[in-house]
């Protein structure tokens, strides 16, 4: 049998600032975000802290009646699971056996999304324009390996940053005076991960 005791502490501290004038409300700020770790297992003590910075931004611009603008940026920490981190293996399945590491650090999440609106009230016609995007920090992921005998085993390492980036273009338009319009959405992504 294993004992294990994980402590976890997760702490933000920041400061924003507002600005806001009659079409144009603006929000930028940063926190502090300190993470402790201590995992203990089977007597091993293992302890250690890491410090993220996350600048925070919110636009909203209101550049007419008809067409607004978006912008948002976060940030966040995250702890890896009690799972990734217990150094036992789980040999239930002897094929496949897995790790836990007790040296992984939480990864860090950084998020952007905007949008851009335009609506015509007159004619009933419309342009929208969403993006968001992601990266991740000190990105957990599996490294593996086999023996001899064809067994997989595989343990969780912080590998490089992973990322992710899509955006939508929305297009509705109506043909002249009649009851018929046109619908156009296009999507373009991209992901980058590691393993």
């Amino acid at each position: 049998s294993s004992d294990i005791t994980n402590v976890y502490v997760n702490q933000r501290a920041g400061l924003n600032l507002s600005w806001q004038k009659e079409k144009f409300r603006a929000q930028v700020g940063a926190s502090v975000n300190p993470t402790n770790t201590r995992n203990i297992t089977n007597g091993v003590d293992t302890t250690y802290t890491v410090v993220n910075w996350s600048p925070q931004a919110m636009v909203f611009y209101t550049i007419s009646e008809n067409t607004n603008l978006r912008f948002f940026y976060f940030g966040r920490s995250a702890q890896p699971s009690t799972s990734q981190l217990m150094p036992v293996p789980d040999n239930s399945n002897p094929l496949n056996v897995s790790f836990g590491n007790p040296y992984l650090k939480p990864y860090f999440n950084h998020n952007i999304r905007g949008n851009f609106g335009y609506t015509n009230r007159k004619t009933f016609t419309s342009i929208h324009v969403n993006f968001r995007g992601g990266m991740v920090q000190d990105a957990i992921t599996n490294a593996q390996w086999y023996d001899a005998k064809g067994a997989q085993y595989s343990i969780p390492v912080n590998g490089p940053g992973t990322g992710n980036v899509d955006g939508r273009v929305m297009l509705n338009t109506p043909f002249g005076k009649s009851n018929f319009s046109m619908f156009s959405m296009t999507n373009l992504s991209y992901n980058q991960s590691t393993s």
